[in-house]
């Protein structure tokens, strides 16, 4: 043992809490004595390395102090990159907002990570979590190991029902278990952009939510960062923690006394925005599927209403009034589904003046409504543009170009972003030529690309490179169709683009909403209307029946067919349906988990283990 260290030994006695040094010419050692065991951990200058000793002092059975000597080093060297390591939960929205829990030790971070995780969030990591900057800003990235969980913890969720024996059998407070056999594989992520930063404070009035500043959160923040007695606190570390919370909203939480209830209520506040400044696109509360079953038919009978009087200039009498009640009562779901413009032109349409929810009035909708299209309109005109001075060929896919082939208005259609196909040689010059144009790419490209996409961003408009126009479908990522056959015109702003033929158009919406977005929203059944109901004349059924390549793509077409015949009206052939209908008794089965009741109480109700479930029985 080094003389320092020995020295630093002496003095400690026995303590609990690892004690952090700094020695001369940039030496850093970590020591613990407890427990019958004395350890310490030693880096030098370039910090290539850690020694680690662990000595048992006795002859009893006694646990080794791995962990709890190299974190602190560990956060050390971090801080140096000006990375900062939190002892804290995270987990993540669909879209990759990442939420950080903190709590004092048995606070309540593992409890809290679970439910919102059975409420649509993806994990990252209950205990350690590291907030490391790039060029777009900061993102959370876990340290990923077991969780540690109570038997207070595995009362509350089912699915950790497995480790109620093994507990015992222990004979301790807590039982490791790994996070994949609890979520899946595909629930757990390994990055998320900083978002929000939550304290988490246990109270039985709950929950509720109270913004905080920078400075009320900055002693949580700083007390999760202290994995050991004695350390400093250099300029550089609080330098990185303001730059972090200049990124981040920050609240106290408390929490309530059902966790069930907490996460439900938090996954609605993510769907509103109040977490994270603006919705959520692919969370919504449980409520919702409540609210479904109690007042079933109400819902879609005021949407019959809206889509005759907005889409096809027809009125249709129902028992329904849309009203402010019915306004109130379904405001979440209009705003989850994306259907706000359709029932703000309806209101104006029927000189009703009543607030739309909690958000404005109908006018002032439409009014932000058509400034945000003519905006991405024009942005779209722009690049397409120099697309072809550049040799660029570029299809449009959906957004602008779709609102208004297939809108009796564009601005009805709420898009947020540029969907733009180029081959993939040409991927390289289309993404520099984005660059130039003051577009950066989004964070974690790799997973993007997986998923058949580079999205970019210039801070008010999303601009994604495509170069197929279906989803991806297969785990070998095969394209199954030429749909740069056939190609038609449309005209954007004066500028005509080329865009794929309505028979592709239908085909990949279907796809595209199975696939891709996992049978999310509304305002896609209505895209699948306007296509079969405007471009009726052009479109081939038997071809479409008679290409798809596999029967899961039998299923994943005839699924969004029904609902949209269903739900929205979409004049969907009665004999296309029969013959793609389900017929194995897996695909029967997986119809049941797709009710359009279910649709309507999204997304609880597909959640990912049943989406998994019905593409295992599927194919």
């Amino acid at each position: 043992m080094p003389a320092d260290v020995y020295n630093e030994f002496n003095k400690i006695g026995e303590r609990d809490d690892p004690c952090f040094y700094e020695g001369e010419n940039g030496k850093l050692f970590v020591i613990v004595r407890n427990m019958g065991c004395a350890s310490y951990a030693l880096t030098t200058p370039p910090y290539s390395h850690v020694d680690v000793v662990c000595q048992i002092l006795n002859k009893e059975e006694t646990p080794l102090h791995l962990q709890v000597i190299l974190i602190p080093i560990i956060s050390h060297l971090m801080m140096l990159q000006g990375k900062f390591i939190m002892h804290a939960g995270c987990v993540a929205t669909p879209e990759g907002k990442g939420l950080v829990l903190m709590a004092d030790s048995g606070g309540g971070k593992t409890t809290t990570v679970f439910t919102l995780t059975c409420n649509g969030f993806n994990f990252l990591s209950d205990d350690l979590v590291v907030a490391c900057p790039t060029d777009e800003g900061y993102v959370y990235r876990p340290i990923q190991e077991r969780i540690n969980v109570t038997s207070k913890t595995i009362q509350f969720f089912p699915q950790l029902s497995f480790a109620k024996k093994k507990l015992k059998k222990i004979d301790a407070t807590k039982l490791p278990v790994d996070p994949h056999d609890v979520f899946g594989k595909d629930k757990i992520k390994n990055t998320a952009r900083a978002s929000t930063i939550i304290f988490i404070r246990l109270n039985k009035e709950g929950p509720k939510l109270v913004p905080l500043d920078g400075s009320a959160i900055l002693k949580p923040l700083l007390k999760s960062n202290t994995f050991a007695r004695y350390k400093s606190i250099p300029q550089a570390q609080i330098e990185t923690i303001w730059n972090l919370l200049e990124q981040t909203k920050t609240f106290a939480l408390y929490t309530g006394s059902d966790p069930h209830v907490l996460g439900e209520w938090l996954a609605e506040r993510a769907m509103e925005g109040t977490l994270f400044g603006e919705p959520s696109k692919k969370l919504a509360h449980r409520s919702l599927k409540k609210l479904a079953q109690r007042k079933k038919g109400k819902f879609e009978c005021g949407l019959e209403k809206i889509l005759a009087d907005t889409l096809d200039d027809q009125t249709i009498n129902t028992k329904i009034d849309v009203d402010g009640r019915w306004l109130s009562r379904f405001d979440r779901q209009i705003r989850y589904h994306r259907i706000d413009n359709l029932v703000a032109q309806y209101l104006v349409n029927q000189g009703v003046k009543l607030p739309l929810g909690s958000t404005a009035d109908p006018v002032s909708l439409i009014t932000k409504a058509k400034a945000a299209g003519l905006r991405l309109s024009a942005t779209a005109k722009t690049i397409f543009q120099e697309f072809a001075a550049r040799d660029i060929p570029a299809l449009a896919l959906r957004g602008p170009t779709f609102a208004q082939d297939y809108y009796p208005n564009s601005y009805l259609r709420i898009y947020r972003d540029i969907d733009v196909i180029v081959q993939e040689p040409n991927l390289e010059k289309a993404k520099n030529l984005l660059i130039d144009r003051g577009f950066l790419p989004e964070p974690d490209q790799k997973y993007w690309i997986g998923k058949g996409e580079m999205p970019f961003t210039n801070g008010q408009v999303r601009v994604e490179l495509h170069w197929d126009a279906y989803p991806v479908m297969n785990k070998e990522k095969k394209s199954f169709y030429d749909f740069r056959q056939q190609l038609q015109n449309t005209d954007l702003d004066g500028l005509t683009v080329q865009t794929v033929n309505v028979n592709h158009l239908l085909l990949s919406t279907c796809f595209h909403l199975y696939f891709e977005h996992r049978m999310d929203r509304m305002c896609r059944l209505i895209d699948i209307r306007q296509i079969i109901n405007k471009g009726a004349d052009s479109l081939d059924w038997d071809w479409m029946v008679n290409t798809l390549p596999a029967d899961y793509c039998r299923f994943a077409f005839w699924l969004p067919l029904m609902l949209a015949a269903d739900l929205v009206g979409a004049q969907v052939p009665h004999a296309t349906l029969q013959k793609i209908a389900p017929r194995s008794f897996k695909e029967k089965t997986a119809r049941r988990l797709f009710t359009p009741e279910n649709f309507l109480a999204m997304p609880k109700k597909t959640s990912c283990l049943k989406f998994w479930m019905v593409n295992k029985m599927v194919g």
